[in-house]
């Protein structure tokens, strides 16, 4: 072999071997990263999930709510809603900016009501709903549920001339219920189980429910105590009114998730017990329940009860039911 062919053989060998060290070297970095700063944005939302992947390619948290103060409600500003659950839902999107990196994360507030709020959960419209659903085994097939963020009792809302009392009274009375609560379904229930013979007239929202006792429609008003009380404070003349009966049932309020989304469940539970232990969920209650709240400055004067101080102790997402 000449001189000359040993040269280029040389050479092409180096060539070959450069090649060989680039291939190696390339391979150790995954597909699409660009940079090292890219690289910490993919290490700070490893193994992100579902939802939190939904987010991040939407570029905002779409939180969904309804009008039942003081829950959630529409605050009066364009995309923009308040109340003691939305308090949640604000610490919650704080916690999935810091996860995904995201600072300039925006949230996207989405008005719904006790009938659609299960079925625009399935198909995707929104991430997380904090409002003032009840967490119940019977609903735990269709979609998941935060840690409890409230613990409300179903009593009964009437006239102070009104001779009922406690449930047994409302034999043959007609009831006003908001349409797929739970209150709705403990009234068909108790006309089953104990022939109260109640008929329950169902409306779409708390407020239009109140209204219809209010024009005399209705002989009570059945629901969650913390609605109750904040449509008696907002009547035109409270002291007309008042809350009575053993509670029906105790009920654990929380947040609507997808089903089968462990990591979001997890940011959004570890979020929740955060603020419960540390105190600022009492401070939540105290604004929302007990000291004049928005929109009108009224006060609901509930005082907190044995169990939710227990729940701000020991946070956790178990149904009573």
């Amino acid at each position: 072999m000449s001189s000359t062919w040993s040269l280029k053989l040389q050479r092409i060998t180096a060539l070959f071997g450069a090649a060989l060290l680039v291939a190696a070297l390339l391979s150790t970095v995954s597909p699409g990263v660009a940079s090292p700063s890219s690289q910490k944005t993919e290490a700070a939302s490893a193994d992100p999930g579902p939802t939190l992947e939904r987010i991040a390619r939407r570029g905002r948290m779409i939180v969904a709510f309804e009008a039942s103060p003081p829950f959630s409600f529409p605050d009066g500003t364009a995309d923009s809603a308040s109340g003691y659950s939305i308090e949640y839902a604000q610490l919650i999107a704080q916690a999935v900016r810091r996860r995904l990196n995201r600072p300039d994360l925006g949230v996207e507030f989405l008005g719904v009501t006790f009938q659609n709020r299960f079925p625009f959960l399935l198909q995707d419209l929104y991430d997380i709903q904090c409002a003032s659903t009840t967490h119940n085994t019977e609903r735990e097939p269709l979609v998941s549920f935060s840690n409890t963020i409230f613990i409300a009792g179903t009593r009964l809302l009437v006239p102070v001339t009104s001779p009922i009392r406690d449930f047994p009274d409302l034999s043959g009375k007609v009831v006003a219920v908001v349409a797929g609560s739970t209150s709705e379904t403990l009234l068909e229930g108790r006309n089953r189980d104990m022939g109260l013979s109640a008929t329950a007239l169902p409306f779409v929202t708390p407020g239009d429910a109140f209204r219809a006792l209010e024009d005399g429609l209705a002989d009570a008003f059945f629901i969650d105590d913390p609605l109750l009380a904040r449509e008696r404070a907002h009547a035109k003349n409270p002291e007309q009114w008042q809350i009575v009966g053993e509670p029906l049932s105790s009920e654990a309020i929380a947040c609507v998730l997808r089903k089968d989304d462990p990591v979001f469940k997890q940011l959004v539970d570890e979020t929740i017990a955060e603020a419960q232990t540390s105190g600022l969920a009492r401070r939540f209650y105290d604004t929302w329940f007990h000291a004049p709240a928005p929109p009108l400055g009224i006060s609901l004067d509930l005082p907190i009860s044995d169990r939710m101080l227990d729940l701000f102790n020991r946070p956790n997402d178990t149904p009573f039911e």
